[in-house]
């Protein structure tokens, strides 16, 4: 027991460490001087989400460093650990994410996976990228089913996790100070950030809430612009998804391409950074997978004879859907296909006389919202080489966009992108098929000739 002393004694003499020895230091060079003196790998990444936090909070700093301060200069690694360990669970409890930088500093950007974009769109992406990674390993704190009797302005029952989710993607965007308005499927109306900011940022902040009791994959979805609505899809600066799966994943682009980042560890410090996964995503030629919402009974027959000829008999696809439009769009997008969400039939009611039917009833307009949902996703999908449509639209054969159903077919030309619909209901819904431009070509032809 003498001699550990005296050689933790001598240690510390040769490598003395001074009081207050993280004063000043960058959450990096604090993140590298822990590995360095303990090597603690299960500390490393989860120190420098902790010295972020400090770095931003002053007060909660100072108590915590010094606890860990005192226990260095003793040569007490195991309380410094734990100290360590302690403050950093004490800072989770305090802040909902801390992980995403307020305001994300320009030297990360520096090298980065998002350093080719534009420096304002590189800080808001890598932003958004963060704050989705960290908010992942904390939803289990978030998922008891509803908010009392609350719903959102569509009529439906509040989760919890959607209503927290949505307050912690527009606290951490507003406090970059790069957004000047959000717009939000669990926000009522628009909220305003910084007037003179660059941005505009539309979100469903937790897409696939029906997975959330089942514990299955769900997403985030991110749409930003530059002008303030009214606009059409083709003012988007660029999207993004964060997919909440066995893996994480973030796929964005900004018109130059789509790309696929995830979770990785600085070999230096532990610290969390992105890594490469896919660049320039192109859609397989190939199309393997389907995934279809709504019930068969209540689709359009024209939608029934490409399910069952033209999905099942000439491409022999096979189902892929899971109920979160993220998960279903990665399916496609990863392996070639088609997904859609078609127009249904209004509150479908059973003929008496044959109950395989249901009787006619008013057709309604899909379910997936064209702001915060179909056009991100659009971009992003086109940006991989495929292609969006929402059964209904067309180009004029004099090459602009003309909305046509069901009528005036003679001027019809091709199907009409997502991205060329005209943005003048922030919370309007459409039918959306999108996935390979070759299956988007067969749907076509069997809603024109059936």
């Amino acid at each position: 027991m003498g001699k550990m002393k005296q050689a933790a004694g001598g240690e510390n003499a040769q490598n003395p460490v001074k009081r207050n020895a993280f004063r000043g230091l960058t959450p990096i060079q604090i993140a590298r001087k822990v590995h360095w003196r303990f090597a603690p790998t299960k500390f490393t990444s989860s120190f420098r989400n902790l010295s972020l936090y400090y770095e931003d909070n002053a007060d909660a700093r100072k108590p915590y460093l010094e606890k860990v301060d005192k226990w260095i200069a003793k040569g007490k690694k195991k309380k410094a650990h734990w100290w360590l360990s302690e403050a950093h669970k004490r800072a989770r409890d305090h802040s909902p994410v801390r992980s995403a930088p307020i305001a994300v500093r320009k030297a990360e950007i520096e090298g980065h996976v998002f350093s080719h974009l534009k420096p304002e769109l590189s800080r808001l992406m890598l932003t958004l990228a963060y704050a989705s990674l960290d908010m992942q390993k904390q939803f289990s704190k978030h998922l008891d089913e509803h908010v009392g009797n609350d719903v959102n302005k569509y009529g439906e029952a509040k989760k919890k996790l959607d209503v927290w989710a949505n307050d912690v993607f527009c606290q951490i965007l507003l406090e970059t100070g790069l957004v000047r308005k959000i717009y939000s499927e669990e926000l009522d109306a628009p909220l305003a950030g910084n007037p003179n900011a660059p941005f505009i940022v539309t979100m469903d902040p937790v897409d696939g809430s029906s997975n959330i009791k089942s514990k299955n994959p769900f997403g985030s979805i991110f749409g930003i612009y530059e002008k303030d609505p009214p606009q059409s899809g083709r003012d988007i600066v660029a999207s993004a998804y964060a997919l909440y799966g066995p893996v994480y994943s973030f796929v964005y682009s900004a018109g130059n391409g789509a790309t696929e980042i995830g979770k990785s560890y600085n070999p230096e410090d532990g610290s969390i950074i992105f890594k490469l996964r896919h660049q320039k995503l192109e859609l397989p030629g190939s199309p393997k997978v389907y995934g279809f919402g709504g019930h068969p009974l209540t689709w359009d027959a024209n939608f029934q004879k490409f399910v069952f000829k033209d999905v099942h008999g000439h491409f022999k696809l096979k189902l892929r859907y899971s109920g979160a439009f993220v998960a279903d769009f990665a399916q496609v997008l990863f392996n070639g296909g088609i997904f859609a969400y078609p127009r249904t039939l209004k509150a479908p009611e059973i003929d008496p006389s044959n109950p395989l039917v249901y009787k006619p009833q008013e057709w309604g307009e899909g379910k997936l919202r064209l702001t915060y949902e179909c056009i991100p996703m659009a971009f992003l999908m086109e940006q991989a080489g495929g292609t969006s449509w929402d059964g209904k639209s067309y180009y004029s054969k004099a090459n602009s966009l003309h909305i046509l159903d069901g009528e005036n077919e003679s001027e019809r030309g091709a199907p009409a992108s997502v991205l060329d619909l005209r943005i003048n209901d922030m919370d309007a819904i459409i039918p959306l098929y999108i996935g390979n431009s070759s299956l988007i070509g067969a749907l076509e032809q069997r809603f024109r000739f059936g």
